[in-house]
């Protein structure tokens, strides 16, 4: 559905007669912790936590995680050296490690790597990207369209929303990136455990099967 512009989220039915919630997420429509700005960082934490302190000091722990710093190994020269050891590299790698930052609780934590990335590159979420929570979040008007053109490259979370005929339900996350290089159609970055959420249900609309099985198929298996 991504890579021909049909929208989503979009259900379908596995085989089981369970059902699948698919939605897609463009990481240009999400807060880059390494490059969002200070006003931008604040908005959404003041946003996410409803409190000015909190969110303000949480917006300020990222900007002092991120920052460029030396590290205790850079404190004293290396054997054999004639110099300081290089200050060490900081910021994210990864929104999980915002579990790392004073003052976040698991439930913001859990809250806060929805509308995260560190892929996106970009000091500002794109509105036209960015899901009806975290616009709603951060005050931006309505994007101008929630159906996208087909899409052959950029980095996206896919989310699958399981409900399984037993009533259990579970949801999985994996961080791809299209058109990666290196003769590859895409890369998978990250791997995830999501938390259920009703926004990404498209409510009516048509069911389809998730895949078809042929009879060749099942002879072969």
């Amino acid at each position: 559905a991504l890579l021909a512009g049909q929208p989503v989220p979009a259900r379908c039915r596995m085989p089981d007669g369970s059902f699948v919630d698919i939605a897609a997420e463009d990481e240009t429509g999400k807060i880059d912790l390494n490059t969002a700005t200070p006003q931008v960082l604040e908005t959404f934490f003041v946003g996410l936590t409803r409190s000015k302190p909190l969110g303000s000091q949480l917006a300020a722990n990222v900007e002092q995680f991120r920052k460029p710093g030396p590290s205790q190994a850079a404190t004293a020269s290396p054997p054999g050296s004639s110099g300081p050891a290089p200050a060490k590299a900081r910021g994210f790698t990864t929104i999980m490690q915002l579990d790392q930052i004073d003052g976040l609780s698991p439930a913001l934590f859990r809250a806060a790597i929805r509308h995260t990335t560190v892929l996106s590159g970009k000091p500002e979420p794109l509105a036209d990207a960015a899901t009806p929570s975290l616009r709603a979040l951060m005050g931006m008007k309505p994007g101008t369209s929630e159906t996208r053109p087909p899409v052959t490259n950029g980095s996206f979370t896919l989310r699958a929303d399981v409900s399984e005929i037993k009533g259990s339900r579970y949801v999985s996350e994996v961080l791809v990136t299209l058109g990666a290089g290196g003769g590859q159609p895409y890369a998978i970055r990250e791997w995830r455990r999501g938390d259920a959420d009703s926004n990404t249900r498209r409510p009516g609309g048509q069911i389809q099967d998730c895949f078809s099985v042929k009879p060749t198929d099942r002879a072969a298996s």
